[in-house]
């Protein structure tokens, strides 16, 4: 199959979740406030389906920090974060296989300047170039897209991910404690 018609199904198949998502009220449902209810209710299966939620909800185009703050809500700056840093993990795994999957690395076969330039510095230097990545976008959709459709291999591709994650939630956890002990008191 020709590196665009991959891009063009992976690109049908995203546009077609994010419409369920938006049509099904999925999307609108999926606050910080309504997954810290859930997972509050849920005791300790509320972890697990967390995670869950969480790779399924950013394979349908729904940012990562989305998720991030309801498990800090839910868990508080210490659990949230490290609950966070799995699910990032898991969503990021789980989108580069399902993407990767339907797109092979089809970016790889586009023929741009652009593309190209990019490419070259994202195998030169695989796991520095997606922690930074992840670091200033942290589960940013295009972005999954994007690390999917290229050549990177799957073992860096994590390593990267989990590296690049660490830095902003816990940016988010302490501002976000610091944000709960200001209104608290």
């Amino acid at each position: 199959m020709s590196p665009r018609l991959r891009l063009g199904a992976l690109t049908g198949g995203m546009v077609s979740l994010a419409a369920v998502a938006y049509a099904s009220g999925l999307s609108d449902a999926l606050t910080p406030m309504a997954i810290q209810g859930v997972l509050h209710d849920a005791g300790p299966a509320g972890m697990v389906g967390f995670l869950v939620v969480f790779a399924l909800g950013t394979l349908a185009s729904i940012p990562g920090v989305v998720f991030i703050f309801a498990a800090l809500l839910a868990y508080g700056p210490v659990t949230g974060g490290l609950l966070s840093l799995a699910g990032g993990i898991l969503a990021a795994a789980l989108n580069f296989c399902v993407i990767r999957k339907v797109g092979g690395d089809a970016a790889a076969g586009l023929d741009h300047r652009a593309v190209r330039w990019s490419l070259a510095r994202l195998e030169q230097r695989p796991v520095a170039a997606t922690a930074a990545l992840r670091a200033l976008t942290v589960l940013a959709p295009p972005v999954n897209v994007a690390l999917a459709l290229s050549p990177i291999r799957y073992r860096d591709y994590v390593v990267g991910t989990a590296l690049g994650l660490i830095a902003p939630i816990g940016v988010y956890a302490v501002f976000f404690d610091c944000l709960v002990a200001k209104a608290l008191s």
